[in-house]
């Protein structure tokens, strides 16, 4: 019966299929617009993503992290967009 249940317990997918889904997910989130970094980690968390996924998933991606100086606004966005 052990055996049984464990068989159909949820298994969380491999850490590199985790991975490839997160950069699908932030690809498709930061197509069309660049986001403030606070959206993008509401978003996340709100799909159960972990931080330290979320940023190894950007960091994978080669995914740019744009800072204003002056605003001290951030954005998130995707390689190739303009920010």
């Amino acid at each position: 019966a052990d055996e049984a249940l464990a068989a159909t317990a949820y298994q969380p997918p491999p850490r590199n299929q985790l991975l490839r889904q997160v950069i699908a997910w932030l690809e498709e989130l930061l197509a069309d617009e660049a986001l403030p970094p606070s959206v993008v980690r509401e978003s996340a968390a709100a799909r159960g993503i972990a931080d330290t996924t979320l940023r190894r998933a950007f960091r994978e991606m080669g995914g740019q992290l744009i800072r204003e100086q002056q605003g001290r606004k951030s954005v998130y966005c995707t390689v190739g967009s303009i920010c």
